[in-house]
């Protein structure tokens, strides 16, 4: 029992004044007298056995005297009344006890008869048990029966029945004449019972301890068989031991009419519908099927009708899920037999179950199923390119029609343009105007001016005509001239230039000096030999100087002709006349007039200078290379002439040049005598490009101080070439061009810069190249030559593009100017080459969309892949971005949600899949879906095209319309079978599990498959059962009928059929099993009252049998046996040995409903928890029948004898060392040790002790928080003794406390005798050594100058071996095993153990700081380790001992590490070398070769103020170990060093003095038997304290 704890706390109180322990009373003795037969109770003869004694007071005897005597048995002290009767006597007489009775003896002799299974003789004490193989049915007997054959007791005494051997069952049990009978066919014979084999067994021989299950493939639905049933096709029975057979499921079969164990699933390609076949059949065409497939599966691009897989027309998609679908808006599907559609390509549109999608205007379905631009030439409408007819041409892209061609033009059929007939040409695709005269129109749309010398004198003309012989013409002429020289008759074609002659005056004559007396002849020519020619020559008065008779004489005729026969020539004589006086020189200029049938030739003047006479300042005139210069235009911008002085030099002579165009003049000098002089004369030059130019340089105004005069030769010319540029230079405006194919031409302009003089024309040529791309089909090259009129200095040549549809990127080709012509050239500086840039078109980098505008996936696939596709051109690498939008799937639960994510297709690359995660989750769900969008952040040239989204559907998942199951009450799918009652009715429930959407249905039938059992007359269901959306169960009333006469159970099933609404059944749930439970109406139907009952050790529990009907009207009585039934050994099940016996029969007489049967559960002294056993009818009499639902009982004996143990302290007092700074408390558990249980432990708040222990005598109480810590028992608990400083040379007082069980779980007890629930710990000092030392321990910390006490509680698990003849569950060997709790919280003893030791912690107190110190001890030497448990301290191996504060270490080499911060420094506060030591306070510093900071000496360690220095060299050659400064009193370091904790130190460590931490020495600690972990046990999940 659980003591409450206010009873126990009363307890603790009680005890605290009481004795420890407790004064040991006078207990109840035994007189034995030396003779058994003798016995005195209460009060007793004091000297039996070796001398008369007088009976005490108020005794008498009743033999001789009032003595009694060693040797007579009948002797007896007896009171006056109620006498004591010794042993085998009775009665308040003490007479004799009667054979087949026991008499113990004992105040007023009583007395009771031998229970069967002992006997006794006279005078019996006891009743004896039957010997081994004898027994005793009956009470007060005086002897046993020997076993009958084929029977023994099985080696035990005291048996009230013999055991039949195994195949044997007993007869006339419960009397003296029991029999064992060979156990018949059909029944099981075992432990004296004969058992009818139930149904699912059988036994075909005699004598048989047990019988046979039915094999796997077989069954027997009766009892009392010898043989199984075999399954027929269709059926099978997996497990051994059954009923009844299974029936096949859909999808499987079982073709053998043999015992099958198993169904046989369909193969691949196979399917079957029905449940109960004996054969799978084939998938119809085009479709194929998983294993056991119920249904078959029609290939991707068929769907099911009629049966039969039908192939998928075109607008409509199969995916191979028996089902066909209508393409959607925006797809198509154009073949037949798909699985999916296909996206619309962009720029085209679709209507759902399209087989084509419908371009946009202006654009064709190309054969890869694009929608490709409609190039030119063509027309594009309801996606079909027609190429333009004749008569009709398109120019641009995208079109949906065709232009038709102006007037006068005309064309072929696919033309990009119209063809203006000859003479015409074309003007913006639209116009042929007629060709203006001086053009020619060849008939290929162009228009060229007129060469020149040709001509076109009409208008729409294909060509120029040339020029006629000895006629010319500029370009663009329209009509044609003779040449100079030429006499001109007629025109156009038939135009005659006859060449005239051209009278002149011959070149020598043209220019004459004559002086006095010279006779001059002038001769002049004439070029023409056709006809007379004639003139007249005429002195030019006006220019004349000359004076006929003076300076000249005239003596032919002026009236000049001309002849062939003359040689064309003709001459005129003048004779300069002679003087002795001075004259000076004059000019004479005849000149040709009046010309007939000759033309003026290019000379018609003569000029003669007649020179001065006779002056003696002589002539000045130009020297002879100074008369007729050339140079170059913008050459030098002077020239040198030489003027000479002729006949005389007399005197100084000035004379003026003149330049004869503008007028200016310079004058120049001769000195006397001067003949010669060279004079530089200015030449005006432009600085614009020219044509050729003559400067006529005159001397004029000659005076002299003598007379003096212009000679002859006065004029002096200079002829200026044309510059290199007069004509022009041609370049091009620009180096590059750029054009779109759309807009069908390029203006290239040509440049004509510098002179612009004149007609001039240059070539343009193209020129293509590998990296320019283009090629000669992307454009129209241009016509040659380029004419530039005068004055023109540019001209714009028009290159058509040609607009082809086809994707391309940038490209290029060259245009280059060439022959040039008319004195034009090539600039050298701008360029004559120009690249033309066609710009890239027809989207070069892509369109991207997606390839279609729905998918659809399954939830299990885990993803699904969108292809994005890139139509037109693929140049570059292009990516884009893609999201997802949720719609009725959500993001995150059913699929993984893109956000912008970036895909990328390289050069070349049209197509990349974009994956998206679907979430496989067990929620069902309908068809749910969600978005694909490719964004329009697209770069590297590339735009998105029309299908920039597309709708995945997740299809209905984990059965989204529901599962059909049967399902038991609690909704839960069973398969157990169930018994109905007959004339009655039952529910069935069906549940839809899974999803609850729509409105769904399942056929629920009978099936009759045992034959010779139920039929349709006994239950018949065939119904659909329709739920609604969200309906998810169904009960179903069912009847069964009331059979006309009595019948044994019979089996049926309900089984679910087929399935609508995208509902499916649950295979292995679509079967229940059922059995009508036997019906009699005469003998009736017996059955237990209560399935359950309860019974407790020695007592006796009834159990009740009913027979329905109640009126049953058989007119005998009928029987039926019942026995019980041990499961196998378990920590739950009883056995034989636990109850008497429980196997009889049962009687019911006529009119009889109920009978009874009482167990009685066997009292013994075992603790055990609850057991459980059957107790079963069977054997009916015929008749009678044993109800399937109520054939057994279970009978459960409650939990005894403190299966869970008692707990107490094994000791009420122990002493402990405080040195050892451990204890070990034992808690011991008692009686059963069946459970884990929790033991709640507290320290008292004072010690408690034995009550007659003087005051003076009992120590002092310990002090909780300095003496010892409250600590959970899962950790040392360590007690610190004393925080102040004292003599350890005298012991410290003896201290004590008290620890008290207060409370146990688990079903455990406390235990009765309450002194055991409180044990006292005495702490005292240990005795010195012989040397009158402490024992030294390694130092672990602590208080300095402290004692530590560590209280360390160990639970030694020990396993006591229960009795023999009981069954535990559990091993009895002994085994040790710790267990949790704490000196004030819970310890947990597990399951089976008794005993325990607990290894407790607990923190030392640390004065120093407000950190506790722990401790933990290791085995592993005497010299142990201790282990610092605080933030940062760990202990290394032995000797090193950690510091117990956050930031204190202590190497294994004796090195001490100071607080947080304090830390060795050279001389520059740079950390010191490993070897240095380091200080203990914040202001001190060790460094390394002894330097100092506040130190008195090298070799000493500074210290604060208050300190004094250390007095020993802390040198590591001295040998000693290194000492460290503390407070006050230094000690010489001995053999271990002094740990130095900040500011304040408490303690030497010479090996005389005890260390800082005390360790344990396995002695002093460890009890026997003791088990000692070596690491600590975990921390507790919580604590109590």
């Amino acid at each position: 029992m659980r003591t409450t704890m206010p009873m126990l706390w009363a307890l603790i109180a009680a005890l605290a004044v009481v004795a420890l322990p407790l004064a040991q009373h006078a207990r109840a003795a035994e007189c034995m007298c030396n003779d058994q037969d003798f016995r005195c109770s209460t009060n007793w003869v004091t000297n039996c056995a070796n001398s008369w004694a007088q009976c005490d007071n108020g005794y008498t005897s009743i033999k001789t005297g009032s003595k009694c005597t060693i040797t007579k048995s009948t002797y007896y002290c007896f009171p006056n009344t109620n006498p004591a009767c010794c042993a085998g006597y009775a009665t308040t007489t003490c007479t004799a006890c009667v054979a087949g009775y026991q008499c113990p003896g004992g105040t007023n002799g009583p007395t009771s008869a031998c229970v069967a299974g002992t006997y006794s003789g006279a005078k019996a004490a006891t009743c004896s048990q039957c010997a081994v193989n004898t027994y005793q049915a009956v009470a007060a007997q005086t002897s046993c029966i020997n076993c009958p054959s084929d029977s023994s007791t099985l080696s035990l005494q005291g048996k009230t029945f013999c055991t039949c051997s195994e195949g044997y069952y007993a007869g006339s049990l419960g009397t003296n004449s029991m029999t064992c009978t060979k156990c018949e066919t059909g029944y099981s014979c075992s432990n004296n019972v004969r058992t009818i084999c139930p149904v699912g067994y059988v036994q075909p021989t005699m004598g048989q301890p047990s019988c046979l299950p039915c094999a796997p493939g077989s069954y027997q639905p009766s009892t009392g068989q010898t043989t199984c049933i075999n399954t027929v096709a269709g059926q099978y029975q997996d497990q051994q031991g059954q009923s009844g057979f299974k029936t096949c499921p859909a999808g499987t079969m079982q073709p053998s009419n043999g015992p099958a164990s198993s169904c046989t699933n369909c193969t691949v390609g196979n399917y079957q519908d029905q449940p109960a076949s004996a054969n799978c059949k084939p998938c119809p065409a085009s479709s194929t099927s998983t294993p056991r497939a119920s249904l078959c599966t029609c290939n991707s691009g068929y769907y099911m009708s009629g049966g039969n897989c039908v192939p998928c027309e075109i607008g409509y998609r199969c995916p191979g899920d028996n089902s066909r679908y209508a393409c959607q808006t925006n797809q198509f599907q154009n073949m037949t037999q798909q699985a999916s559609c296909k996206p619309c390509p962009s720029d085209s549109t679709s209507s759902a179950g399209a087989s084509v999608c419908a371009c946009s205007s202006g654009r064709y379905l190309s054969s890869d199923w694009l929608c490709a631009a409609c190039p030119a030439g063509s027309s594009c409408l309801e996606n079909v390119r027609t190429p333009c007819i004749a008569g009709k041409y398109q120019n641009t892209t995208l079109q949906s029609s065709c232009k038709t061609c102006p007037s006068y033009s005309t064309s072929s059929e696919g033309s990009t343009l119209c063809t203006c007939s000859a003479g015409r040409y074309s003007a913006g695709f639209d116009a042929c105007p007629a060709c203006q005269p001086g053009y020619m129109c060849p008939g290929d749309n162009s228009r060229s001016a007129c060469a020149i010398n040709t001509y076109q004198a009409n208008p729409t003309q294909s060509a120029c005509v040339p020029c006629t012989s000895n006629s010319a013409s500029p370009a663009a002429a329209v009509t044609c001239a003779c040449s100079t020289g030429y006499r001109e008759a007629g025109s156009g074609d038939s135009l005659t230039c006859t060449q005239l002659g051209a009278i002149s005056v011959a070149e020598a004559s043209q220019s004459l000096v004559a002086a006095s007396g010279d006779t001059v002849t002038l001769t002049f020519d004439s070029t023409s030999f056709n006809f007379n020619a004639s003139c007249i020559v005429s002195v030019d008065t006006t220019t004349s100087t000359a004076h006929a008779g003076v300076h000249y004489i005239i003596q032919s005729s002026l009236n000049l002709t001309f002849s062939n026969e003359t040689g064309n020539v003709a001459t005129i004589t003048i004779v300069i006349p002679t003087t002795s006086a001075e004259r000076s020189g004059a000019d004479l200029y005849l000149t040709i007039s009046s010309v007939s049938l000759a033309l003026l030739g290019s000379s018609k003047t003569a000029h003669i200078a007649i020179q001065g006479a006779n002056l003696p300042g002589g002539l000045i005139q130009f020297a002879a290379d100074s008369r007729s210069l050339v140079i170059d235009g913008y050459s030098s911008s002077t020239v040198a002439l030489k003027v000479e002085r002729l006949q005389a030099a007399a005197g100084t002579a000035t004379f003026f040049i003149c330049e004869s165009s503008t007028g200016a003049c310079a004058s120049f000098d001769f000195a006397a005598a001067q003949v010669l002089a060279t004079v530089s004369v200015a030449i005006p030059q432009p600085f614009e490009p020219s044509l050729a130019r003559q400067l006529s340089f005159v001397i004029v105004n000659v005076t002299s101080s003598t007379s003096a005069d212009v000679g002859g030769y006065s004029t002096a010319i200079l002829t200026v070439r044309e510059t290199w540029d007069a004509h022009g230079v041609f370049s091009f405006s620009s180096a590059s061009y750029n054009c779109t194919e759309a807009a069908g031409l390029v203006d290239v302009v040509i440049s004509r810069s510098r002179g612009l003089f004149g007609t001039v024309q240059v070539n343009i040529g193209t020129l293509l190249y590998p990296s320019g791309l283009a090629n000669s089909d992307d454009f129209v090259a241009p016509s040659n030559p380029v004419i530039f009129g005068d004055g023109i200095n540019e001209v714009a040549v028009s290159i058509g593009i040609v607009a082809d549809g086809i994707p391309e990127v940038d490209e290029s080709f060259s245009v280059v100017l060439s022959q040039p012509a008319n004195g034009a050239s090539l600039s050298t500086a701008l360029p004559t080459t120009a690249t033309v840039t066609i710009a890239q078109n027809d989207d070069a980098n892509g369109v991207i969309q997606l390839q279609q505008a729905a998918y659809t996936t399954s939830e299990s696939a885990g993803q699904v892949l969108l292809t994005a596709v890139r139509s037109a051109g693929s140049f570059g690498s292009v990516s884009f971005t893609v999201s997802t939008t949720a719609g009725s799937a959500t993001a995150g639960s059913d699929f993984q949600p893109l956000a912008s994510s970036v895909f990328t297709m390289g050069p070349g690359v049209t197509t990349v899949s974009i994956p998206v995660t679907i979430i496989n989750d067990a929620v069902p769900e309908l068809d749910e879906t969600f978005k694909v969008t490719i964004n329009h952040e697209v770069t590297g040239g590339a735009r998105v095209g029309a299908l920039t989204e597309a709708t995945v559907t997740i299809s209905q998942n984990d059965d989204a319309h529901g599962l059909f199951a049967f399902a038991g009450e609690d909704g839960l799918v069973s398969s157990d079978p169930r018994v109905v009652t007959s004339g009655s009715s039952f529910v069935v429930a069906v549940a839809r599990l899974g999803g609850l959407y729509g409105s769904v249905s399942v056929r629920l039938q009978t099936d009759f498959a045992y034959p010779g059992e139920a039929t349709s007359a006994d239950v018949s269901v065939d119904r659909v059962l329709t739920f609604a959306e969200g309906e998810s169960l169904q009960n179903v009333t069912i009847s069964v009928a009331l059979p006309a006469s009595a019948r044994p159970a019979y089996r049926f099933n309900l089984v679910l059929g087929t399935s609508t609404g995208g509902a499916s059944i649950q295979l292995s749930a679509a079967q229940s099993y059922f059995k009508i439970d036997a019906y009699s109406s005469v003998g009736g139907v017996v059955r237990f009252v209560s399935s359950d009952y309860s019974a407790d050790e020695g007592s006796i529990t009834t159990l009740t049998v009913e027979r329905v009907p109640a009126d049953a009207s058989s007119t005998e009585t009928l029987t039926v046996q019942f026995r019980a039934n041990f499961a196998a050994e378990g920590p739950s099940s009883a056995s034989a040995a636990d109850v008497s016996t429980v196997d009889g029969t049962l009687s019911f007489a006529p009119g009889q409903s109920t009978a009874t049967i009482d167990i009685s559960a066997v009292q013994d002294d075992i603790p055990e928890l609850a057991e459980l056993f059957d107790v079963e009818l069977y054997n009916p009499q015929t008749g009678l029948f044993v109800s399937e639902s109520g054939s057994v009982a279970t009978v459960t004996i409650s939990e005894n004898d403190n299966a869970a143990g008692v707990v107490a302290f094994a000791e009420r007092s122990l002493k402990a060392f405080d040195s050892a700074g451990q204890v070990a408390i034992e808690i011991v558990r008692t009686r059963g040790l069946l459970r884990a249980v929790t033991v709640t432990v507290v320290a008292l708040s004072a010690p408690v002790f034995p009550s007659d222990m003087p005051a003076s005598k009992q120590p002092k109480p310990a002090i909780p928080g300095v003496d010892f810590y409250n600590a959970t028992l899962e950790h040392v608990a360590v007690l610190s003794a004393g925080s102040k400083p004292h003599n350890h040379d005298h012991p410290l007082p003896e201290r004590a406390f008290s620890l008290a069980i207060v409370d146990v779980s688990g079903g455990a007890a406390l235990s009765a005798e309450s002194e055991l629930l409180i044990s006292t710990i005495v702490l005292s000092r240990p005795p010195k050594s012989s040397d009158g030392s402490a024992p030294i321990a390694a130092a672990a910390g602590g208080a300095a100058g402290g004692l530590v006490v560590l209280l360390l509680i160990l639970l030694i698990l020990v396993r006591r071996k229960k009795k023999a003849s009981k069954k535990t569950g559990r091993d009895s060997t002994a085994e040790q095993q710790q267990f949790g709790g704490d000196l004030s919280g819970r310890s947990t003893f597990p399951l089976d153990t008794m005993q325990s030791y607990y290894v407790a912690t607990s923190p030392v107190h640390n004065p120093d700081s407000s950190q506790d110190l722990y401790a933990y001890v290791s085995r592993e030497s005497n010299q142990d380790s201790i282990y610092s448990f605080a933030q940062d301290g760990y202990a290394a191996s032995n000797p090193g001992v950690y510091s117990a504060t956050s930031d204190q270490y202590a190497a294994a080499g004796g090195d001490l590490y100071a607080s947080t911060g304090q830390y060795a420094t050279t001389s520059d506060h740079k950390p010191a070398p490993q070897e240095n030591l380091y200080s203990a306070t914040s202001d001190q510093y060790a460094t390394v070769n002894k330097t100092k900071q506040n130190a008195a000496a090298d070799n000493e360690y500074a210290v604060t103020s208050e300190q004094e220095r250390a007095s020993v060299s802390a040198s590591s050659s001295t040998g000693t170990m290194p000492l460290y400064a503390k407070p006050n009193k230094q000690a010489p370091a001995s053999t271990m060093p002094v740990y130095a904790k900040p500011n304040k130190q408490q303690a030497s460590a010479s090996a005389n003095q005890s260390p800082l931490y005390d360790s344990l020495h396995q002695s002093d600690f460890e009890p026997e038997g003791a088990i000692v972990y070596d690491k600590p046990p975990p921390p507790p999940a919580s604590t109590h304290i």
